[in-house]
């Protein structure tokens, strides 16, 4: 599997990039180059950004597409693959059929099967398992060990929107090696930061204390007030739990 930005990409380099080129197709091209389809011939090609392709070169991607050939920069004869098109946005892409600023006939090739991620403030029982993953992955980088979170830190990331989405909550966690600050300490920041809280919150009310009560609430109606899958949500024992509930008065 290829992944490949749209956005940066020169619109002068589109077709070289794309489909490759021979030697001596223009100048500079000193070397036969296979081209990023070629180079996934029998595998995936990501198209991250999609819509950041230029209207004018969109077609040169639905031929492709839709014939499995590519013709190379300077060499007349097409060449078949067997490439499988993964597109991916953050973008609109009805919307902007609608503004004619994305082709109609491209959108309706790509539109196969379609899979929408909600943002990360709708699953927040996603959080808990993106930050484990995350404190092994950047462990692994900075070869140090993995920080010890908190329930109460872990509360505060259910809680707070992350309008970054899983990059965002990616960098706190990458913030906690590269800095050697606390957990704690940075979800404070965290709080600080924080431009639209989920909820019109004072500013006093933003206490580890109030979200993680705001924290157990969510995870208790996740889980259909199940303690043992709300513990799980929450990463905690089921004790812990039980005495967090009596402590926040909620049982």
């Amino acid at each position: 599997m290829i992944p490949v930005n749209c956005a940066g990409i020169s619109p002068s380099l589109f077709e070289s990039q794309f489909f490759g080129h021979v030697r001596g197709a223009f100048t500079g091209a000193e070397q036969h180059m296979l081209g990023l389809v070629r180079t996934a011939d029998g595998g995936t090609l990501f198209l991250d950004e999609v819509a950041e392709i230029p209207y004018n070169l969109q077609p040169k991607l639905l031929r492709v597409i839709q014939e499995q050939e590519v013709m190379p920069v300077g060499h007349p004869i097409p060449v078949k693959v067997n490439t499988r098109f993964i597109a991916g946005t953050n973008r609109d892409l009805r919307e902007m059929v609608r503004r004619g600023e994305f082709r109609k006939d491209l959108y309706y090739r790509l539109n196969i099967v379609r899979v929408t991620v909600p943002p990360l403030r709708d699953r927040p029982e996603d959080i808990p398992p993106l930050l484990d993953h995350f404190c092994e992955h950047y462990a692994r980088r900075y070869d140090s060990p993995s920080p010890a979170i908190s329930s109460a830190v872990r509360s505060v990331l259910m809680c707070y929107p992350w309008p970054g989405n899983v990059r965002e909550l990616a960098a706190w966690v990458e913030r906690l090696f590269a800095t050697g600050l606390e957990p704690e300490v940075l979800a404070e920041m965290l709080l600080v930061e924080a431009e639209s809280p989920r909820e019109e919150v004072a500013p006093d009310e933003l206490s580890l204390k109030k979200l993680e009560r705001r924290a157990i609430v969510q995870a208790m109606d996740l889980a259909d007030s199940n303690q043992r899958k709300a513990a799980r949500l929450l990463q905690v024992h089921r004790a812990t739990l039980a005495r967090k509930l009596k402590k926040h008065k909620l049982t």
